[in-house]
Order: C-alpha cells, then structure tokens, then sequence
C-alpha cells in the first residue's frame, strides 16, 4: 500500500492485534492449525503461518523501512489451490488501505 501511514502499523496496537485475530479465524475455519510467529528485529512484522495436510501457507504485513508503504504478501506452498486466500486477502487489502492511507 503506498502512501501507507507506516505508524499506523504498530505490533500491539488494535489494528494490528485485529488484523492478527483475522487472519488466524480465517485459517482455522479454512482447516489450516494457524499460529502468529515473531521475527527478531521485525518488531513490527505480522506473520501468520499455517499448516495442514496439504501444505503451508505464511501471510505477512510490514511496513517497508525506507518508504510509505505497507506490504501485505502471501506465500503458497505447491499444491495449494490459490483461490481460496483471494477473499482473505481483498478483505485484508481494503481493511488496511482504509486504515493506513
């Protein structure tokens, strides 16, 4: 998201805290075991990661170090169908580009 307001994104604060709740709901109704991970010196990094029989998938937000903006990124392992974490990410994509711009 670029022209993002990069001190909305804070790791604790409600939007991120809501963005974690979200992201975790989401896949564990989708049958992934789901669990937020920390970074050392990635303060302020969300990463979701979650497993099941089929694969991985990792989802992160951060905010970039040198400009104004907020990346949002998914990762895949092969084999798992892409289509399904289109929702998630366009409801996620609109929840921030309202609240960091």
């Amino acid at each position: 998201m670029k022209d993002a307001h990069r001190e909305r994104w804070q790791a604790d604060n409600a939007l991120f805290n809501a963005t974690k709740e979200q992201t975790l709901a989401w896949m564990r109704d989708g049958g992934f075991e789901a669990e937020a991970r920390t970074v050392e010196g990635e303060d302020n990094l969300l990463l979701v990661q979650g497993m099941n029989a089929e694969g991985t998938v990792s989802l992160g937000v951060r905010n970039s170090g040198t400009q104004a903006k907020t990346s949002l990124s998914l990762r895949l392992s092969p084999g798992l169908e892409p289509k399904p974490f289109q929702a998630l990410l366009n409801s996620l994509h609109n929840d921030l580009m309202d609240a960091l711009t």
